[in-house]
């Protein structure tokens, strides 16, 4: 039972965040509504915003959340070329990662 927890949580929290709306977020027109918004909190955090976005895209990609074309759009438009590559890179390897162990663990021996 101990290796189905990480599938059976990652489960869990997709349905969380589908119930909770979270894709409904990740489309180009809330983007597009809190542009100005983001634009400025990148210029004056310069760290923050680069790590909370490597977050969000570890999310979305942990989870199988629909979002992560509209992410990695968005990681070249917010942080330019090289850097929006990277981030999403970074974020999408560990996302990733983590669905990929979790599958592995629960389902190795089938």
């Amino acid at each position: 039972m101990k290796k189905w927890l990480p599938l059976f949580i990652i489960i869990l929290l997709m349905i969380v965040a589908y119930f909770v709306g979270v894709p409904k977020y990740l489309t180009f027109e809330s983007i597009k509504m809190h542009r100005e918004t983001l634009l400025a909190q990148i210029e004056t955090r310069p760290i923050l915003m680069p790590v909370l976005f490597i977050l969000l895209y570890i999310v979305v990609v942990s989870l199988s959340l629909p979002g992560g074309t509209v992410l990695t759009l968005l990681g070249g438009f917010f942080f330019k070329i090289p850097w929006g590559a990277i981030y999403v890179i970074i974020g999408a390897t560990i996302g990733a990662t983590f669905i990929f162990l979790a599958a592995r663990t629960a389902l190795g021996d089938l």
